[in-house]
């Protein structure tokens, strides 16, 4: 692992400070490090909604820290900042009001290097009962949902593909389905927006409200193993990350799909 492309600090729902988990990559021999925070909270279990740049203000804070972070630390690693950016079924992202109007004074711009898009299984929770999305209508929702992220042309990966997912169902995405998510990647990468698959390594633990299923070997189970070799077979590349949420995690995670897959070093791509 040369670059980990997902990692928080407590800017978001991290345990530790920026100079911790950037320390932390460096003691573990990263070449590379990108921040990525989450651009927007969530409802909680108060049930209040967590915000985690709630004004311009902080985000620009946050924005200065890290390019502070990056002069200082610029001889030991590179550093890159970067979102985890919830994208909805329209295609539009989810932002807390600091990258809001950071957003909207910079013409779109979010002032990060490296944009990761997500699809929680929480949100996507959320959002089928605002759009009035019946039960039998979740799975292709879903699939509309996470072709909608790959269209987004902001985005540079696609994080944790099947959280969401297994969140929801119980089997795996069928041949249709598989071919309708690769074939947007595919047609994406023609148009000239290059979107990567992540290989999530984190060890999930059981959360309550995932009702079907949770990994406790990492994100890409081999239960899933024939939709990361169609996506490879498309000529698509991966990208290696931890989705560390403290300075220890990365040392826990699994990437033992790597050998199921067969992947070699020219299958990583390096942002």
């Amino acid at each position: 692992m040369k670059q980990d492309t997902h990692v928080h600090t407590s800017h978001s729902d991290g345990q530790d400070d920026l100079d911790s988990m950037v320390a932390a990559a460096i003691a573990d021999g990263l070449e590379s490090v990108a921040i990525t925070d989450h651009a927007c909270g969530w409802v909680s279990d108060n049930p209040t909604r967590a915000v985690f740049f709630p004004d311009l203000a902080s985000y620009e804070r946050h924005l200065l820290e890290i390019a502070s972070a990056k002069s200082r630390y610029g001889s030991a690693i590179r550093l890159l900042s970067g979102l985890e950016i919830e994208v909805n079924a329209d295609g539009s992202f989810r932002l807390d009001p600091g990258p809001e109007e950071y957003e909207k004074l910079h013409g779109g711009d979010l002032g990060v290097d490296v944009i990761v898009g997500s699809i929680h299984s929480e949100s996507f929770e959320e959002e089928c009962i605002h759009a009035g999305i019946s039960g039998a209508e979740k799975r292709g929702f879903l699939i509309k949902n996470i072709c909608a992220l790959i269209m987004n042309r902001r985005v540079q990966v696609l994080a944790h593909p099947i959280q969401a997912f297994h969140g929801h169902f119980s089997n795996n995405p069928t041949a249709e389905e598989i071919e309708q998510i690769v074939g947007a990647m595919r047609r994406e990468r023609l148009a000239g927006h290059t979107i990567y698959l992540e290989i999530n390594g984190k060890r999930f633990p059981h959360y309550e409200q995932w009702p079907v299923n949770k990994y406790e070997a990492g994100e890409m189970s081999p239960h899933d193993i024939n939709f990361y070799r169609q996506y490879r077979a498309s000529g698509g590349k991966f990208i290696l990350s931890s989705d560390s949420h403290d300075r220890l995690a990365r040392r826990t995670v699994d990437f033992s799909v790597l050998e199921e897959l067969g992947l070699e070093e020219v299958d990583i791509q390096i942002l």
